[in-house]
């Protein structure tokens, strides 16, 4: 929180850093609107259950929750003054809150979901040929690229005799042995990506708890930055790992997510100087 009544009055870098980054992010989220519909119209059917679909846009329903978040805590570490911050206003924003994690929390439930899926894959017996299924409504799915099988399409997929299900709960994505080992990777890292960005939730918010009760300083706030310098070590490593796997889409969101919590922690960084300043007086 800030001493200033309008603390974007004085234009400074830090907010310039701020407009960038989270400009940034909400275009990568109109982005990852398209791609959930652009999948679902491979992975869901007529008859999808509600389930179903919510883990199609698994995806949407996390980065909306996220860009809500953000937007929380950046009114809570910097947008409302001391005398803005009423307890009316605390229970609005922690209302609101609670609503966005449990939003998240969604997401490593659909992850999970999709990683037992791919563990599950289904052989699919009498099949040594994609031209196979030409007509039966299947896609062929390689690295997150999701083809419908048609006789244009069939001969120049895969050279694959071997296909698996990788939903076997509705039959409709398929996969060579090739695709399923990358499938199951991405299953893996996007469930483990998920626990830590909850995780990262979790830090900031017992950051915000001690600093509203006007601590800046001890061995708890040693101890959050050392586990927040893990966790978000972790994640450039799945940065990494997007960037080997060509999805340079997913890493540029992955560091731009990093550099809006960094702007987080410019708030709370600042907000301890405040408490610091007025520890002194």
């Amino acid at each position: 929180m800030t001493k200033m009544s309008n603390p974007y009055s004085k234009f400074d870098l830090k907010i310039a850093i701020k407009a960038v980054v989270y400009t940034i992010l909400f275009i990568n989220y109109i982005y990852y609107i398209n791609f959930d519909f652009t999948v679902a119209a491979h992975t869901l059917f007529e008859g999808s259950t509600l389930g179903e679909i919510l883990r199609a846009f698994a995806t949407t329903i996390d980065e909306t929750a996220w860009i809500g978040l953000i937007f929380i805590y950046e009114l809570e570490t910097y947008a409302l003054s001391d005398e803005a911050y009423t307890k009316n206003r605390a229970y609005i924003i922690n209302a609101f809150k609670f609503i966005f994690v449990v939003a998240i929390a969604h997401t490593p439930f659909a992850y999970y979901v999709n990683l037992n899926d791919v563990i599950s894959a289904v052989e699919i017996k009498n099949v040594d040929d994609l031209c196979q299924l030409v007509g039966m409504d299947k896609s062929y799915a390689f690295n997150l690229v999701y083809t419908e099988i048609t006789d244009q399409t069939c001969n120049i997929l895969s050279s694959s005799s071997q296909f698996f299900y990788n939903d076997p709960r509705t039959f409709l994505i398929v996969q060579d042995s090739a695709g399923l080992v990358i499938e199951r990777e991405l299953a893996w890292i996007d469930l483990f990506e998920s626990l830590i960005w909850i995780a990262i939730i979790a830090v900031i918010e017992v950051n915000v708890r001690l600093q509203d009760q006007n601590l800046a300083d001890g061995t708890a706030f040693s101890l959050l930055k050392r586990i927040k310098f893990i966790l978000y070590s972790i994640l450039w490593i799945f940065c990494i790992y997007w960037i080997y796997r060509g999805h340079f889409m997913f890493a540029w969101d992955e560091a731009m997510w990093i550099a809006g919590f960094f702007a987080i922690e410019m708030n709370l960084s600042d907000w301890r100087k405040e408490i610091r300043e007025d520890q002194k007086v």
